[in-house]
C-alpha cells in the first residue's frame, strides 16, 4: 500500500504511472522497483522496493521448493507512507519573509490555475508556514 500526505499524488513504478495515492499495488516478488511519488507543488519522492528473504530466514528450515524458487521472498518496504514536502522553487532572497510570501504566492497561483485543489493548497500553505516558523 502506498500512501501520501497529501493524497492524490501520482505513483510511478519504474517510470510508468500506475495511479494515485492511496494505492494498493501488486508487484512481482523477485524484482527491484523504483517507486516515485509526484505531486504538483511538492518535491518528488522516490523509494526503492527490493526483495528480501529476511522474514523467511528467521524460520528454522531454509530449504525446499518454495525457498529455491523464490516464493520465500517479501518486498521491503511492504507498505509506506510518504509525507510530501513543499517545493515551489528557490527565490534567492535573503529575507525569509520574502521567501515565505513568494512560496505562498506561488501556491495561490497553482490553486487559481487548477494545478492544486483547495485541500492540497491548504496543506501546502500550512507546510510552508510551519517550515518558516522553525
Amino acid at each position: 500500500m502506498i500512501r501520501s500526505t497529501p493524497e492524490g499524488a501520482a505513483v510511478k513504478v519504474n517510470g510508468i504511472e500506475i495511479g494515485h495515492t492511496p494505492l494498493k499495488v501488486k508487484l512481482v516478488l523477485k524484482d527491484l522497483y523504483r517507486v516515485d511519488v509526484v505531486k504538483a507543488g511538492f518535491a518528488d519522492q522516490a523509494v526503492l522496493v527490493m526483495p528480501t528473504s529476511e522474514a523467511y530466514e528467521k524460520r528454522i528450515f531454509r530449504w525446499g521448493l518454495d525457498y529455491d524458487l523464490g516464493a520465500a521472498l517479501d518486498l521491503i518496504p511492504g507498505e509506506f507512507n510518504i509525507e510530501l514536502k513543499p517545493a515551489l522553487g528557490e527565490y534567492g532572497l535573503d529575507d525569509k519573509y520574502e521567501q515565505l510570501v513568494g512560496q505562498i504566492t506561488r501556491a495561490d497561483a497553482m490553486l487559481a490555475s487548477g494545478e492544486l485543489d483547495s485541500t492540497t493548497h491548504r496543506y501546502l500553505v500550512s507546510q510552508i508556514i510551519s517550515f518558516y516558523q522553525q
